[in-house]
């Protein structure tokens, strides 16, 4: 004889009050959904028709592609001007926060005695040719500046060949006799 299958967990949920007011609503928003989905359409093919009128402009064409990549790249079930905007206005928080950034680092940096006046400053006196090595600039030159000397060796990475370099010549000179 078989036996009769018991209800599952699932089917004895579905079969609560609960469980069939959370399907209509489900099916509610599908089909509310459904319809704004296609209002979005509709919308998205009479921005592009719009903007390949041969009347419109290079740029009245750019902002139509923005609007529609802005429809496609929305919140999904959210058809709200804030759902829509929201990824732009992330796009350019993100962009603010990190331009003033760098205007911060640039204002340190380039404030008097900041990094980079202390960097041309050592470089101006490698440029002067009077050291023949970096090294020996770095020593004997970064406590004027306020380096360290491993800072003294970093600012001076790079840097042009000093021309005339005396040092050099010094040296070869030296060698030669």
């Amino acid at each position: 004889m078989n036996k009769p299958e018991k209800p599952s967990i699932v089917q004895d949920y579905f079969a609560t009050k609960e469980a069939q007011e959370l399907k209509k609503s489900i099916e509610k928003n599908r089909k509310a959904n459904a319809h704004h989905e296609k209002a979005i359409g509709i919308l998205k093919e009479a921005i592009l028709l719009g903007a390949s009128d041969p009347a419109m402009t290079p740029e009245v064409k750019e902002l139509a592609d923005m609007i529609v990549f802005l429809i496609e790249d929305r919140n999904l079930h959210d058809y709200t001007f804030d759902g829509i905007m929201e990824p732009l206005a992330k796009i350019v928080e993100k962009d603010t926060r990190s331009q003033s950034g760098k205007n911060a680092i640039d204002m340190r940096h380039n404030k008097p005695g900041g990094a980079r006046k202390k960097k041309e400053a050592i470089r101006a006196v490698w440029a002067e040719g009077k050291y023949l090595t970096h090294k020996d600039c770095a020593q004997n030159e970064s406590d004027k500046f306020g380096y360290s000397y491993d800072g003294a060796l970093k600012a001076l990475r790079n840097a042009k060949v000093p021309s005339p370099w005396p040092a050099k010549e010094a040296k070869a000179s030296r060698a030669k006799k």
